[in-house]
């Protein structure tokens, strides 16, 4: 959770993001994989949901090779 934070942090697209990241509590950041990747299945369709918001196949591709799927 901290390598996402950062990263959409860092994203000149996501302007309301830096406020409501930094207001999480820092135990909300710390989910184990097995949760986040729970959490994501729940979700359904998870790119059209993040294209959605502004992210592009690059970004797409880069988060791939940060959080390879187990």
């Amino acid at each position: 959770m901290p390598t996402i934070r950062s990263w959409v942090l860092e994203r000149q697209y996501a302007p309301a993001a830096p406020a409501a990241l930094t207001d999480f509590p820092d135990v909300l950041m710390r989910a184990p994989a097995e949760t986040m990747l729970a959490f994501l299945d729940e979700l359904g369709d998870v790119r059209a949901l993040l294209t959605a918001h502004g992210l592009t196949d690059t970004d797409l591709a880069n988060l791939r090779t940060v959080f390879p799927r187990a």
